[in-house]
C-alpha cells in the first residue's frame, strides 16, 4: 500500500474519488467544479493502490447547507445610524477580499492550532446579540506551504492581490516574489503566523432596543441553517460553530482543524503606507477538525521588520525564534533555518548583512538596516525553524556513527552516509538506502557497545520515505542471539517471521513520506523486554527511504489519576479534585495540574471551577519522574 506526503491529492486506483489527505483525514472533494474553486490541480493527484486510503476518515471538505456564508455576508449593506440607535448589517465589502482582477474573492483552506488567546472559538457577544465567532488560528506553515507554495497543490492564489481595507488604488501582490512564502501571511505589523478569522451570525429578526445598537434582520435565515447558541437564538450559523464536524466533543484551544472561506485584509496600504494591515478569513465557509502533525514535522515561522530614517544611522532589526510548541520531558532543539526576504516592502540597499545564530533552544536572527542614498532603509522578511525533539529518557545507540565494533553489512544495498537530500535529522549525517525495487536492506552486526533494553522500553528509529519513490513497506529488525525480533509499517510483503508475533509485529499504515518521522515499538511487542540488542537492520520492500537517530527510549513510571466530585454540573462553580497515584505501586504521588500551559493547582487540593455543559476539558498532571497523565472532565447539564 503506498504512502503519501501530508497534504496531498491522491485516489485508489478503481475509485474516481479525490481526496485531499491531510493528518487522520481524507477529505473528499465531491465535483469537479469544487476542485476548480478551489484551484487544485489534477496533475497532482496520486493515484495509489486500491485499499492504501481505507484507513483513513472520510469527512467532507465543506459544510452540507447549499448556501455558504461568503454568498450571503459581502456587500449586503453598510452599517448606518437611526434615531433609535446604530444598525449593523453584519456584513463586508467584497473589494477588501484576496482575489485576482476580475474575480470577487478567493476561496482557500487554512490549517492549524485554535489558538487559546482568547479561547477559540470564541462566541463575540455584543448587548443585543452575538455578532459572530471568532476562530483565532495558529497558522501550520507545513500545510500553506504545501498547499500554495512553489510546489503546491493549488494555483488558487497564483496573481491574488492585496487589494486593501479601504480598498487601495495601488493592489499590492500577495506573493512576496515569484513565489508564495511565509512573507505573503505576515503583513506588518504582525510578528506570527496567527490569524484571527470570524463567521458572522445572520439575524432573522431585528435585535436592539431604544438608542442601542441593533442587528437588522435580513429575513428567515438560508435552508438548512442553524441556531445553535444559547445566548442569542436568533443568530444563525449554517453548522454547529462550536461543533460543526459533530464530534463527541466540542472544539477547543489546541485543537488542529481547517478552515475554508475567502481571505479579507482589514486595515489598508494606502500609497506610501508601509504597513499592510493584517488578513483574516472572514466569513468562514467550514471548519473541520483532523490529526495535526507530529512534533518532527513542526515549523516555526519568526518574522521581523522595521526601518532607518536618514537620521537613525544604523538600526538593528531581528528576532529571537523559539519552538511555538511544548513536548512532554523534551528538549526542542533547531535543526534548520530557511530565510525568506520579502520583496514588496525591503530596500536591498539598506539591509546589512543578516546573522542567523542557532542556540541550544532556539534561533536569533539579526539584521542592520542603514537609510542610503537619502532613502529610507527597510527590511521586512521571515525565518522559518525546523526542530528535532529529543526526549529526555531517550538512550541513543545509532546516530553519526554505529556502535562500537559494528560490522557493516547490505543486501542489494551498501551503508550510504550523506549529509543532504535529506539533510540529517540529527548530528552531521544519515544513512540512506538504495532506490531500487524488491527487499532491500543494510544492517550491521556484532556490536561490542550493546543496547541494554528495559522491560518497559521503547525502541526508536527516525526514518524519512522518498515522496518520489516511497517503499511499500518498512521493517525494523533487532538482533539479540536471532533476528526474530521485527515490527513492520504499511504493505505486510516481507514474509519473515510469524504475522503478529515478536517475530513479525505490524505497526500500522506507512508514516507520511517527505518528513522525518520516529518510529517507535514498545520492547515488549518484539520479545526484547530485558533483552541486549548488537545488531540492527533497516529494511524496505521496494522505494527509498533514509534513517538516523535510532535507539531505546526509557519509559518513565505511570501515574494514575481519579477525580472528585464524580459527577460534576454545568454552570454551578465546582470545587474539583484530581488525585494521583502510581499506578504499578498504587502510592499516593504529588503533582501539579495544568490546564493548557497555565497550572491551575496541585493534586489533592480543590481547585475552583465552572464548566460549560458538553465541552471536555482536559487536565494535565505533572510530577517529576513520571511521565505525564491526562483526563478529561465533562460536565453533565443541570437538572431542571
Amino acid at each position: 500500500m503506498r504512502t503519501v506526503p501530508n497534504v496531498a491529492l491522491a485516489r485508489e486506483a478503481s475509485n474516481p474519488k479525490v481526496y485531499l489527505v491531510v493528518g487522520d483525514s481524507r477529505l473528499w472533494i465531491n465535483s469537479p467544479a469544487e476542485f476548480e474553486s478551489l484551484g487544485f490541480q489534477w496533475s497532482k493527484v496520486l493515484v495509489v493502490e486500491d485499499g492504501s486510503l481505507s484507513d483513513l476518515i472520510e469527512k467532507p471538505l465543506q459544510a452540507g447547507p447549499p448556501t455558504h456564508p461568503s454568498s450571503v455576508f459581502f456587500d449586503c449593506g453598510d452599517d448606518y445610524d437611526a434615531v433609535d440607535g446604530k444598525h449593523y448589517r453584519n456584513c463586508q465589502h467584497s473589494s477588501h477580499c484576496v482575489h485576482r482582477l476580475g474575480e470577487t474573492h478567493t476561496d482557500v483552506l487554512l490549517a492549524g492550532w485554535l489558538d487559546n488567546l482568547p479561547e477559540s472559538p470564541n462566541v463575540n457577544v455584543k448587548p443585543h446579540g452575538v455578532e459572530d465567532v471568532h476562530y483565532d488560528l495558529h497558522l501550520d506553515w507545513n500545510f500553506l506551504d504545501r498547499m500554495y507554495g512553489p510546489d503546491g497543490l493549488s494555483n488558487r492564489l497564483a496573481g491574488a492581490q492585496l487589494w486593501g481595507n479601504p480598498s487601495s488604488t495601488v493592489p499590492m501582490p500577495f506573493a512576496d516574489g515569484p513565489v508564495i512564502t511565509p512573507n505573503s501571511w505576515l503583513l506588518p505589523p504582525n510578528p506570527s503566523l496567527r490569524l484571527h478569522n470570524e463567521l458572522n451570525a445572520w439575524h432573522q429578526s431585528t435585535s436592539g432596543g431604544l438608542f442601542t445598537g441593533h442587528f437588522d434582520g435580513r429575513g428567515p435565515a438560508p435552508a438548512g441553517w442553524v441556531n445553535p447558541l444559547d445566548e442569542d437564538l436568533d443568530a444563525w450559523f449554517p453548522f454547529d460553530v462550536l461543533n460543526p464536524d459533530g464530534a463527541t466533543h466540542r472544539l477547543h484551544s489546541g485543537v488542529y482543524v481547517i478552515l475554508r472561506g475567502p481571505l479579507w485584509q482589514d486595515h489598508g496600504h494606502p500609497p506610501g503606507d508601509p504597513f499592510g494591515g493584517w488578513l483574516e478569513m472572514h466569513p468562514i465557509d467550514w471548519v473541520v477538525r483532523v490529526a495535526g502533525p507530529p512534533p518532527d514535522a513542526r515549523r516555526t515561522v519568526g518574522a521581523a521588520h522595521g526601518g532607518a530614517s536618514i537620521t537613525d544611522g544604523t538600526v538593528p532589526v531581528g528576532v529571537s525564534i523559539f519552538p511555538d510548541f511544548e513536548v512532554a520531558y523534551a528538549q526542542i532543539e533547531p535543526r534548520a533555518v530557511q530565510e525568506f526576504v520579502d520583496h514588496r516592502w525591503t530596500v536591498p540597499a539598506s539591509v546589512g548583512p543578516i546573522s542567523v545564530v542557532m542556540s541550544r533552544d532556539h534561533v536569533d536572527v539579526t539584521v542592520p538596516v542603514t537609510a542610503t542614498s537619502g532613502q529610507d532603509g527597510f527590511l521586512k522578511g521571515c525565518w522559518v525553524v525546523d526542530w528535532r525533539t529529543c526526549m529526555d529518557n531517550d538512550h541513543v545507540w545509532v546516530d553519526d556513527h554505529l556502535p562500537k565494533g559494528a560490522q557493516q553489512f547490505g543486501d542489494g544495498e551498501d551503508w550510504d552516509w550523506v549529509t543532504a537530500d535529506p539533510a540529517p535529522y540529527s548530528g552531521a549525517r544519515a544513512h540512506r538506502s538504495a532506490l531500487t525495487g524488491g527487499l532491500h536492506q543494510h544492517y550491521f552486526l556484532g556490536a561490542t557497545g550493546p543496547m541494554v533494553v528495559g522491560r518497559r522500553d521503547v525502541l526508536f528509529a527516525m526514518v524519512w520515505l522518498d515522496p518520489a519513490s516511497p517503499p511499500d513497506e518498512v521493517m525494523l529488525q533487532w538482533h539479540a542471539g536471532s533476528w526474530e525480533h521485527r515490527a513492520t509499517w504499511g504493505a505486510d510483503v516481507i514474509d519473515w517471521g510469524a504475522p503478529g508475533s515478536a517475530s513479525r509485529q505490524s505497526m500500522g499504515r506507512l508514516p507520511f513520506s517527505g518528513e522525518w518521522v520516529r518510529l517507535q515499538v514498545p520492547a515488549a511487542d518484539v520479545g526484547l523486554a530485558g533483552g541486549t540488542v548488537d545488531g540492527m537492520a533497516f529494511t524496505l520492500s521496494g522505494g527509498r527511504a533514509a534513517w538516523d537517530r535510532a535507539g531505546v527510549l526509557r519509559r518513565l513510571p505511570e501515574l494514575e489519576l481519579g477525580v472528585s466530585p464524580a459527577m460534576i454540573t454545568a454552570g454551578v462553580n465546582t470545587a474539583v479534585t484530581l488525585k494521583s497515584q502510581d499506578a504499578n505501586t498504587g502510592e499516593k504521588v504529588p503533582g501539579t495540574i495544568y490546564y493548557g500551559p497555565t497550572a491551575v493547582g496541585s493534586t489533592g487540593v480543590a481547585f475552583w471551577r465552572t464548566f460549560l455543559a458538553g465541552r471536555a476539558y482536559t487536565f494535565v498532571v505533572r510530577s517529576p519522574g513520571y511521565a505525564d497523565a491526562s483526563i478529561d472532565l465533562v460536565a453533565e447539564p443541570q437538572e431542571i
